[in-house]
């Protein structure tokens, strides 16, 4: 499929960026979602496809590979558990059990989780549609409140609170209010948020009312499928289109400075439109 070919070409260009030993090198590869894309048509998040559209485009990549669930791993967006069978499979293995093409299983602990790094919490969120059910956001309210605040925060979910995606509405506003309701919980937003779903990306700056602290959304969505055009009008209340690229497939980098606590991000085009 042409989908894989530039998936694959993505994952060269992230592979190329390795420098083992070198403390610029990349440590892991966080995918926020539709790891596959036919998916929400077959059975079980569509196990049988990870072998084509995941494991043969990033079988370059030596790095972990950790990830969230987007829409398109599931096939029913109201049973978690059953609709993601192919991502539980593959991503929450708990026996990790023999590598496929030399890539072995991740043993992630749950469909959201948080990961904790020296520099960073990030809060994994699983929106597999334009919703966070009640009992994953009081877990996103705790998990928020219990992040270090001598570190980054970063909320990583698939739907993104806000897109200037030509093919979508300006925001899904369930995704804006869990993050909004956390932050208020905690009198704490996300430094960075980082989503998919839009096939381009995209730097937004959000800003809501005082007291409420603003953030930043990241979205990166352009790793394979089809590329979305930008629609820069009409306006969103709260948010604005800082920077933006529907030119080419490509993937983010991001850099953590521990003494400045900033986030540093550059996205690169592996191959144009």
């Amino acid at each position: 499929m042409e989908d894989n070919y530039h998936t694959a070409l993505v994952g060269q260009l992230m592979a190329s960026q390795l420098q083992p030993g070198k403390p610029e090198s990349p440590c892991f590869c966080y995918h926020v979602g539709d790891i596959i894309y036919a998916g929400d048509c077959q059975p079980g998040g569509s196990e049988d496809l990870y072998l084509g559209e995941f494991y043969e485009p990033y079988s370059c990549y030596n790095n972990p590979i950790l990830a969230i669930p987007g829409n398109h791993d599931s096939y029913d967006n109201h049973n978690r558990k059953e609709a993601l069978a192919g991502f539980r499979t593959n991503f929450l293995n708990q026996t990790k059990s023999n590598p496929v093409l030399g890539r072995p299983l991740m043993d992630l602990p749950y469909y959201y989780w948080t990961l904790n790094t020296p520099l960073a919490t990030i809060i994994g969120l699983c929106a597999i549609s334009n919703c966070i059910d009640k009992e994953q956001q009081t877990w996103f309210d705790h998990q928020t409140n219990q992040a270090g605040r001598e570190k980054c925060l970063i909320v990583a979910v698939h739907y993104p609170p806000y897109t200037y995606d030509s093919q979508a509405k300006g925001s899904y506003t369930e995704i804006a209010k869990a993050i909004n309701t956390a932050s208020a919980a905690n009198s704490r937003s996300p430094d960075l948020v980082l989503a998919g779903h839009s096939h381009n990306y995209q730097r937004i700056s959000v800003s809501h009312a005082v007291p409420q602290p603003s953030y930043t959304c990241v979205i990166t969505g352009a790793g394979g499928h089809d590329l979305t055009e930008l629609k820069e009008t009409p306006s969103i209340p709260g948010a604005r289109l800082e920077a933006g690229n529907a030119s080419g497939y490509g993937a983010l980098t991001i850099t953590i400075n521990a003494k400045a606590r900033t986030i540093t991000g550059s996205y690169f085009i592996a191959i144009p439109k």
